[in-house]
């Protein structure tokens, strides 16, 4: 793996763990029903070593920029880190920071240990190295783009395949008890390998009992309607044309919801395909009124007089 086993093999088990930081990880770890490979764990932290001279100039620059967003390899933030790429050995890779407060000692374990469970699962974010004393985590980069900025094009060009991977992708993270935040930045769109998830956690405790499979369909299908939400310029005040884009982009979406819907079928069964069936029902009744509505010429003037600021 990109030229640094002999990183690893240089570094025992007992003297990468025994660090008081990786101890409290390994702590952790022990005090949940999540099972991880201590070995593998080992390695993963030893990998670091090959990515220090990197992140330490990234850091660098990152120290004398007044804006972090305005640098060259920024990828995005989150409400506890700042991701951005970097290279090694002619691969790319995502690097997450943390900020501010989120430096804490349990919520970089936690993170660690969500990735970890997530290691070897199609579409799922994969971590290749970490540092708990930085707090630092590092991924292989996924080839994919924001969902939320899909054009038309890219919506139109979805397959069964993709939507069926992506039914298969939710009802493992709910087995596995993986909590993904389903906002349109952490699903991520390839018209060649169709939908992957970064950015998710793993309770310390099994909970899945307490949720339900059919509140994953549904967060599934409320990722649909997103498709493309981002695209354009945000405009405060719009004008007819922005209605028209809006509303090509509700049919489009739409049409995917609607096949999600029926591939669902052969995925699930019993109650819990009844109640996600009836979920993915009153979402597409809901969109139904938003098409209705921006093809509405009247609705369309009220909307821009009111965004005006006029009766």
């Amino acid at each position: 793996m990109i030229g640094i086993e002999t990183v690893s093999e240089s570094l025992e088990f007992e003297t990468i763990i025994s660090s008081p930081c990786n101890t409290h990880l390994l702590e952790y770890i022990d005090d949940t029903d999540i099972d991880i490979d201590k070995e593998e764990l080992a390695e993963l932290l030893a990998h670091y070593t090959a990515f220090t001279p990197a992140i330490k100039k990234l850091q660098e620059e990152l120290k004398k920029s007044d804006s972090h967003k305005e640098h060259p390899n920024f990828l995005g933030s989150g409400s506890t880190c700042e991701v951005f790429a970097i290279e090694l050995d002619e691969r790319q890779f995502a690097v997450r920071i943390p900020t501010g407060k989120f430096t804490s000692p349990d919520i970089i374990n936690t993170y660690i240990t969500s990735l970890m469970s997530g290691k070897g699962i199609s579409h799922l974010e994969q971590i290749i190295a970490a540092s708990c004393t930085e707090g630092i985590t590092i991924s292989e980069l996924i080839n994919g783009k924001d969902s939320g900025k899909m054009n038309l094009r890219e919506i139109r060009d979805i397959t069964d395949s993709q939507i069926e991977d992506f039914i298969d992708l939710l009802i493992l993270t709910y087995q596995k008890n993986i909590t993904v935040d389903y906002k349109p930045s952490n699903i991520l769109y390839n018209r060649d390998s169709g939908f992957s998830i970064v950015d998710y956690i793993v309770s310390k405790n099994n909970n899945t009992e307490e949720d339900k499979l059919e509140d994953i369909i549904k967060m599934g299908a409320q990722t649909i309607i997103c498709f493309g939400f981002y695209t354009g310029e945000y405009k405060k005040e719009m004008d007819p044309e922005d209605y028209k884009n809006k509303l090509l982009l509700f049919k489009e979406n739409l049409k995917v919801l609607k096949r999600y819907k029926s591939l669902l079928k052969s995925k699930i069964e019993g109650d819990t395909l009844l109640n996600s069936l009836d979920e993915i029902n009153l979402i597409i009744k809901s969109y139904r009124q938003n098409i209705k509505n921006h093809s509405n010429s009247k609705w369309i003037k009220t909307q821009i007089e009111l965004s005006k600021g006029t009766e």
